[in-house]
């Protein structure tokens, strides 16, 4: 196996919410991370990187605390480059709640000790109801064959700071307009420097 310090392991995330099933909301969670923050160990066939991701909800309102745990294994051929981005997502249904706080974290399987935690308030929105209302933007890479599937689409989810090139997908939900009604959306896209591109669908 390589050879780093024992201690954080930075990796990229980014939270989004979608109708569930009836008094849930649909919780995915994107993890990504750069090949140099992680150990790798010898395969057979080449060498293997393995970390673990955890997605954690708790209700201070209620007391309850929701958790999922995944483990990635990726084996290749020859050790990846340091920039290379390693991803994954998680996927919970929650009750909705003003009250939530979420916990993300991502551990290096391979090397004990190296792992990283982030958190913050994060209130679960209630797309039940009859009102129209809109999910949460995903992001995904260009002509994903595997990934976070919904509906019959697959989107290789990526934290919005993680894309490799200025192409990428968008995926969101819009609740309760009749079958058949005409409409469009806009959508505007401003990156850290400040310029702005917005696009139309109908």
């Amino acid at each position: 196996a390589g050879s780093r310090d024992l201690g954080p392991l930075p990796f990229y995330y980014d939270i989004y919410t979608f109708r569930g099933p009836p008094g849930k909301t649909t919780v995915v969670a994107a993890y990504a991370v750069q090949v140099r923050h992680i150990d790798h160990e010898e395969a057979r066939d080449g060498v293997r990187y393995r970390f673990d991701v955890t997605l954690v909800l708790a209700d201070t309102s209620t007391g309850i605390v929701e958790r999922r745990d995944d483990s990635v294994f990726v084996s290749v051929s020859r050790e990846l480059p340091g920039d290379h981005v390693l991803s994954t997502y998680i996927e919970m249904q929650a009750t909705p709640s003003r009250h939530m706080f979420q916990r993300v974290i991502m551990s290096d399987a391979t090397t004990p000790g190296v792992g990283q935690l982030y958190g913050s308030y994060f209130p679960i929105p209630d797309y039940s109801g009859d009102a129209l209302m809109l999910s949460d933007v995903a992001l995904g890479q260009p002509d994903p064959t595997i990934g976070w599937q919904r509906r019959g689409h697959t989107l290789a989810l990526l934290p919005t700071t993680q894309f490799p090139g200025s192409s990428f997908d968008v995926y969101y939900e819009i609740y309760n307009l009749p079958y058949g009604t005409p409409y469009s959306t806009e959508i505007a896209i401003e990156n850290a420097g400040g310029e702005r591109e917005s696009s139309a669908f109908r």
